[in-house]
């Protein structure tokens, strides 16, 4: 990526949007109203301290005209206190370029929740503006394993997922990644996870809490009850299994 820049001072009339800025953000977060909280932060800031990081711009075609990369809400707070210009930095990025640096600057500032996160990280990798998930990955300042936790929660029951678009008390994706794998085998998978959902969020559990729950229930399910008495042998299947598992544990008996 080019790395040369300069410092200038452009009118704000001479700057234009770019057009991936909000792309790739739930239009939720991206239609936030201008006297937003964090907005009103800014404009504090900038009242008090001045502007602590300058915009990154790059140059159009059109002579004088500036495309912004990233600064879009402190143009918007340098509008809203009637400043006229504002510090920029000017870049020779291309528009692939661009196009990851403005998606890169929203995301990693934005307030999402998880599931916001994992649609706006679904559009970016569908988009292919990175070769790979770990390119991605590395972009953001995430492992691989976290952006496949948090793509993964798109894969949940959808009464998870809608609870988490609103006031989820749970913000860790690991906890959510236990209960999305919960007991594969299963009947009734999804009925498995919104019932575990709902008891670590009603009591309040931590990982450790659910970690220590699951290895106490699946040491309870995990294996049949098994009775010798004479000339059989009788072997008793707990209802958490799935057909698929019982049929396996019949083939293997009539084999044996």
């Amino acid at each position: 990526m080019e790395n040369t820049s300069n410092f200038t001072l452009i009118p704000l009339d001479h700057l234009i949007n770019s057009p991936w800025q909000g792309r790739f953000i739930p239009k939720a977060v991206e239609n936030q109203r201008l006297d937003d909280r964090s907005l009103q932060q800014l404009i504090n800031s900038i009242k008090e301290r001045g502007l602590m990081t300058p915009i990154v711009v790059r140059g159009t075609e059109e002579n004088g005209v500036y495309e912004v990369v990233d600064g879009h809400r402190r143009i918007e707070a340098y509008r809203v206190l009637d400043i006229q210009s504002i510090e920029s930095i000017v870049r020779k990025y291309s528009d692939e370029e661009a196009q990851v640096f403005s998606v890169i600057g929203n995301l990693q500032r934005k307030s999402l929740n998880l599931i916001e996160k994992a649609v706006a990280f679904q559009k970016i990798l569908d988009a292919k503006l990175f070769e790979t998930k770990e390119g991605f990955s590395k972009a953001i300042g995430k492992d691989e394993t976290y952006v496949g936790d948090v793509l993964n929660l798109l894969k949940m029951d959808q009464r998870i997922i809608n609870e988490l678009k609103g006031n989820s008390s749970i913000k860790d994706v690991r906890i959510l990644r236990a209960i999305r794998k919960f007991d594969k085998a299963v009947k009734n998978k999804s009925d498995k996870q919104w019932e575990l959902y709902q008891m670590v969020s009603g009591e309040g559990l931590s990982r450790n809490q659910l970690a220590k729950y699951l290895k106490s229930k699946r040491k309870n399910i995990s294996k049949p009850n098994i009775e010798f008495r004479k000339n059989k042998i009788v072997i008793v299947m707990h209802e958490e299994w799935s057909d698929e598992k019982k049929e396996k544990l019949r083939m293997l008996i009539n084999e044996k």
